[in-house]
């Protein structure tokens, strides 16, 4: 009869090592279904731009830069720096500079990014926002306003998903340079 007890108890120790893992996987499958998470959930993408693509139609060749604006609010295509010989001198400020020093106006800062792809092509990113409508300016060398267009943009996601988001691209918008 020891033999049998003995025997019992290591039947029953053995079963509940299966047993135990079994239920605690059982236990966050259900508790996954209750809260509705599963790995399928899951938004792999922390951000993303978005590119309108603007077409010059015209003399393109007048077209010095393309300027987006929001709200009367412009932003411009960077200018690029050229490489220079001679080296670059750096002034450090002391702290009794600092007080007498006066802020100078800086550029408005714009979630939009100006990029010169061939004479007649021009891509626009934009941080993760999909503006319904802007003003698309293009300027001469000068500085002068050639043509300015009010658009709607109709966006088309590109990546990721409708749950999660993800690239979009709008236009192409066709500017007729005069």
């Amino acid at each position: 009869m020891a033999w049998a007890a003995s025997s019992y108890r290591l039947l029953r120790s053995a079963g509940m090592r299966i047993i135990r893992p079994a239920a605690l996987i059982a236990a966050l499958l259900v508790s996954m279904t209750v809260t509705g998470c599963s790995a399928s959930d899951v938004c792999t993408a922390v951000g993303w731009n978005n590119v309108v693509s603007i077409d010059i139609d015209g003399t393109a060749g007048d077209v010095a830069a393309i300027e987006l604006c929001e709200d009367s609010v412009c932003a411009v295509v960077a200018p690029v720096q050229q490489a220079v010989e001679a080296p670059t001198v750096v002034a450090t400020l002391m702290p009794e500079d600092l007080a007498t020093l006066a802020p100078t106006s800086a550029a408005t800062d714009l979630p939009f990014f100006v990029a010169h792809v061939d004479e007649r092509t021009w891509y626009v990113s934009t941080d993760m926002t999909t503006p319904d409508a802007l003003t698309v300016r293009a300027l001469s060398p000068a500085g002068d306003v050639l043509v300015a267009e009010e658009v709607a943009l109709d966006w088309r996601r590109v990546g990721g998903s409708a749950q999660c988001g993800g690239p979009s691209e709008a236009g192409p918008i066709t500017l007729d340079i005069p």
